[in-house]
């Protein structure tokens, strides 16, 4: 019951994150998904299981508040969640750098994929906003990697 109430505060601050950034700017949420985060810090802390739930979760509510097609974030976070927990039990990524392109690449992976279903959903390419969201699986791995120290240090301190 814990894991679900963490991985729900997660969503609502993924919410409101993205409710931040696009106030912010209107293309700020292409620079930062804090979906794609979320979906990658459980999925590495919490395990492969855990990971594609909040995937799961997390990717219908931004394709709930981004009124576009529904699933299709669904099925992208699904599958980082899961990577993000199998993978990161089979390899070293205990360093600083391992983990900055460990995250970098499940975020590509993830946006690939939703780039890839929604361009052959809509049959026509997915939104490139001007070249910017190129610029997301970097500010992804950067966020979630320093994330995820600010939380090994704090689940440390607490002695877990």
């Amino acid at each position: 019951m814990r894991r679900v109430i963490e991985v729900g505060a997660g969503i609502l601050t993924a919410v409101l994150a993205a409710a931040v950034l696009a106030r912010i700017h209107p293309l700020a949420g292409e620079v930062i998904n804090p979906f794609v985060v979320l979906a990658l810090l459980v999925g590495f802390i919490r395990g492969e299981i855990a990971g594609a739930w909040a995937g799961m979760a997390g990717g219908l509510v931004a394709d709930a508040l981004s009124l576009g097609l529904f699933g299709v974030a669904g099925i992208a976070l699904t599958t980082a969640g899961f990577l993000a927990g199998f993978v990161s039990r089979k390899i070293n990524v205990l360093s600083l750098g391992r983990l900055l392109g460990f995250f970098l690449a499940l975020s590509a992976v993830s946006l690939g994929l939703w780039m890839g279903l929604a361009g052959l959903i809509y049959g026509r390419p997915g939104p490139w906003s001007g070249g910017l969201i190129l610029v997301q699986p970097g500010a992804n791995a950067v966020l979630a990697a320093a994330l995820e120290r600010a939380l090994a240090g704090f689940r440390k301190a607490r002695g877990r």
